[in-house]
């Protein structure tokens, strides 16, 4: 409920929520989602003098491909921002600590608490 809510209409609570929401703009058009539809774009072979139709297909499904992939980081870049949200408000102070002093080491074992047995 409350994440849908949250999508469809946000609050900027304050300005680090701002920050926060900028972040995550940049990351869900990552630069690497639109190198990879580039690279996807140079696969196809067709040559310059085809008809005006073949290169209006081959320019929609170029649109598709980038839109698709898009999508995807958004869905995946808002799990990992549900995840990192349900973990504020439900954190131990210190699987806080222990995260801030030694975070890729203490992820796996804090999200086996989050989340269960499989998210790791």
């Amino acid at each position: 409920g409350k994440v849908v809510r949250g999508l469809v209409i946000p609050i900027i609570a304050n300005n680090r929520a701002l920050f926060v929401l900028v972040s995550l703009l940049g990351a869900v058009c990552m630069p690497h989602n639109l190198y990879l539809h580039s690279a996807l774009t140079l696969t196809r072979d067709i040559p310059t003098d085809a008809p005006p139709q073949t290169l209006k297909m081959a320019l929609f499904y170029n649109k598709v491909e980038s839109a698709i992939a898009l999508l995807l980081s958004l869905f995946v870049n808002c799990a990992v921002v549900i995840v990192a949200a349900y973990f504020h408000d439900n954190a131990k102070p210190e699987d806080v600590e222990r995260l801030q002093e030694n975070p890729l080491m203490s992820a796996p074992g804090l999200l086996r608490n989050t989340l269960g047995s499989l998210a790791s």
